[in-house]
């Protein structure tokens, strides 16, 4: 029986969207190894070194998707909150559809130790874009190929056929609480109004409700439960979705849903550049109206041959 470690950015998250992720990556790790011991670690707390200590013999260890990696893991902010001593207790990890937190500068010295020490030599890494395969070929790490988010490797021209072209007359809308920008996002809201006859709000983030308030007072909107089940039967309805939040949408798209992600950082435009997944910027809200408006074709390039790479190297 194997023993899998599981870095999963869904423990203690203040974010649905990294119940998305994981979910997805799960799905597949266990179709590979069906029978195997698996234990969970969050990547959103700090590794406790006692604890890996105890786990003795570990076959693999995956690191399951989101926004990890950046140029600074020297620096107060960590997204994954790991050091330089808790290397040594984490074997070497294996990213699956892993993203670069941002667009910046090249990495630190230390960034650079700390990752060539850290990521497996012996495995292919699986990262979410071509941004990020970039930065890593920067520091030395060329081990890596650009196999898009796990979230959508299961897409393919007939899933993107049953989407609909044209607007539905119900929508259901997201919000970044961490990306404010009061300006647009109310004018985000006041298009929805004049374009749909029901409108509804699923809060993904930990303060996406709140700020919701902070925009809109009237009770136009209604605001569903923020658990995944309950936006998933929501999706079943056909819904549109329009959003800031990434996996909200691309979740949407796997429900066949006509979706617009408004891009309001480097994740969905980086994505968008290599696989056409559906985007608007949010700079761009003044087109969003005629957007909806007109016939909308989703042609997402699942980047099929890399998905298959990656995953061949564990099977027995």
């Amino acid at each position: 029986m194997k023993k899998i470690i599981l870095y999963n950015p869904a423990i203690s998250s203040l974010n649905k969207g990294d119940e998305i992720i994981a979910e997805a990556c799960k799905e597949n790790i266990y179709s590979f190894f069906p029978d195997s011991m698996y234990v969970e670690i969050s990547t959103h707390l700090p590794i406790n070194n006692k604890y890996l200590e105890r786990i003795k013999k570990v076959n693999y260890s995956f690191v399951l998707g989101s926004n990890l990696l950046m140029s600074k893991m020297d620096a107060r902010f960590r997204q994954w909150d790991i050091k330089m001593w808790n290397v040594d207790y984490m074997k070497p990890v294996i990213l699956m559809g892993v993203g670069w937190n941002r667009y910046s500068e090249k990495a630190t010295y230390y960034t650079k130790t700390l990752y060539k020490k850290l990521f497996s030599k012996e495995y292919i890494h699986s990262v979410r874009d071509e941004y990020t395969k970039l930065k890593l070929n920067e520091i030395g790490i060329n081990n890596v190929i650009n196999t898009g988010c796990p979230t959508f490797w299961d897409f393919d021209k007939n899933l993107c056929r049953q989407i609909p072209k044209n607007k539905n007359e119900k929508v259901i809308f997201t919000l970044t609480d961490y990306r404010r920008d009061y300006k647009k996002d109310k004018q985000f809201i006041e298009t929805l109004k004049k374009n749909y006859k029901e409108i509804y709000f699923w809060p993904q983030g930990i303060d996406d409700y709140e700020y919701l308030k902070e925009l809109e007072k009237s009770n136009i909107i209604q605001t569903i439960p923020p658990a995944l089940s309950e936006f998933d039967k929501i999706l079943e309805k056909k819904i549109d979705y329009i959003g800031t939040r990434l996996h909200g949408g691309i979740r949407a798209l796997k429900y066949r849903c006509r979706t617009i992600i408004l891009a309001v950082d480097n994740r969905a435009i980086e994505i968008n550049k290599n696989y056409n997944i559906p985007i608007l910027k949010r700079e761009e809200i003044d087109k969003l109206e005629e957007e909806l408006n007109n016939e909308l074709i989703t042609d997402i390039k699942t980047p099929i041959t890399n998905i298959e790479k990656w995953k061949n190297q564990f099977k027995v």
